[in-house]
């Protein structure tokens, strides 16, 4: 083969890769959805592969791979928290299984319950039980989860930690959890769109302080009723 030869095939690979860039960017996953959240209120979350964004009444939070941590953006306190997922997940009030209750055979038991769509997404209804080792069943939450987002397992382990959603089964969309007994929503997803975003959406804020705790953060900024604390 001649140097031309080898030339044309090299151009036409790299026009071929070229060509396929925006067509592999245009098929990323990225949604526009709208939730009621007991932890945070009314919440608009702009999310992809790369980014999530939610704005809540009176603040913003941000993440980004790994999906570890987070930070927060008061927006008239003009202040910003940093911490970890893991740090806001073990204080949602979620019963956890005791070492003696462990000890003594107490498991969890997930169950499905249903099929349901919610909005554009087919959901897997369950139900999460604490079992002890004569039968006895103790309902600790019902929830809603997708696998069709096809966002990173990361991210959707990072809102199971945010929501007190079981982890494993997909993205969460809805949730209860059993107090006494009875039913109480945590998580309600109202709308999902399809939406593609400018990466400078996901910009963070600048020119923030950075507040001393979490504490520091909802005070100041007026928002400091039960369900915003962290």
């Amino acid at each position: 083969m001649h140097f031309n030869s080898y030339q044309n095939v090299a151009f036409a690979l790299v026009t071929v890769l070229l060509l396929a860039q925006p067509c592999r960017a245009g098929s990323e996953p990225s949604y526009l959805i709208k939730q009621n959240s007991v932890r945070f209120g009314s919440v608009t979350a702009l999310v992809n592969s790369r980014h999530f964004r939610m704005d809540a009444i009176g603040m913003k939070l941000y993440m980004k791979p790994p999906f570890t941590s987070l930070t927060f953006y008061g927006d008239s306190n003009k202040l910003r928290y940093s911490c970890a997922v893991d740090h806001i997940g073990s204080k949602i009030t979620v019963r956890q299984i005791t070492a003696k209750e462990k000890k003594a055979g107490v498991k969890e038991v997930v169950s499905k319950l249903s099929n349901q769509k919610i909005d554009r997404f087919n959901c897997n209804h369950y139900l999460c039980e604490q079992v002890s080792k004569n039968g006895k069943r103790e309902k600790v939450a019902e929830f809603w989860t997708t696998t069709e987002s096809k966002l990173p397992k990361e991210l959707e382990l990072a809102c199971c930690k945010l929501t007190s959603c079981p982890r494993g089964y997909g993205l969460p969309i809805k949730i209860y959890t059993f107090e006494k007994g009875r039913p109480v929503q945590q998580l309600e997803t109202t709308k999902i769109e399809d939406k593609k975003f400018a990466d400078r959406a996901f910009d963070e804020p600048l020119n923030y302080k950075l507040a001393r705790d979490e504490f520091e953060l909802m005070m100041e900024d007026g928002s400091s009723n039960d369900s915003m604390k962290f």
